[in-house]
Order: structure tokens, then sequence, then C-alpha cells
């Protein structure tokens, strides 16, 4: 069976990091990329990542933050975020390509 990446929110807002979840999974259906969006939320969980600002990305085990430390991950930033991850080759291209 084929790797299917895992794209992670990680951030210590609930409501934000729900918001977000929600923003990721609209992105992943739009760029149709084979890969599976959740999000985590807690300090217990984000203080073993030793990150120092959330929100930020976890792709299987590495740790992306975004260039506004602080600021929601909204829809345009993670298609923004998925794209840099097919280019750098980080995640396949879309479904049936």
């Amino acid at each position: 069976m084929k790797h299917r990446p895992v794209i992670c929110i990680l951030d210590n807002d609930r409501e934000r990091c729900l918001r977000e979840e929600s923003a990721l999974d609209a992105a992943i259906r739009a760029k149709k990329l084979p890969v599976s969006g959740i999000s985590n939320f807690g300090s217990n969980y984000l203080a073993r990542t030793g990150l120092d600002g959330f929100p930020a990305i976890e792709v299987d085990g590495v740790c992306f933050t975004p260039k506004n430390a602080g600021c929601e991950l909204d829809y345009e930033a993670l298609c923004d975020f998925l794209d840099m991850l097919v280019r750098r080759g980080i995640v396949s291209g879309p479904e049936g390509s």
C-alpha cells in the first residue's frame, strides 16, 4: 500500500484549531491531493514539539511554522502551503494526474 502523508494543524487555541482544520480539509479537497488532514490542540502535545509559536503544521513528523506566527491559518495560506509541499516533492500531485 502506498504511503498517504498526514498533514496536522497544531494549535493551542481550540476554536481557531477547528477553523484551521476545516480550511485544511477544504484546501485538500480543492487541490485533490492524496493526503489526510487532521488537527491537534492542547498544551501537553504542543510542548513536546519544541516549537515557540502556534499555529504550526506537521507533515509526517516535520514541523513548519507560518511566516506570520500567531495568525490564523486560512484557506488561502493553506492552499499556498500545499502547493509548496507539491513543488518540493514532499507530497505527490493531485490524484488522477
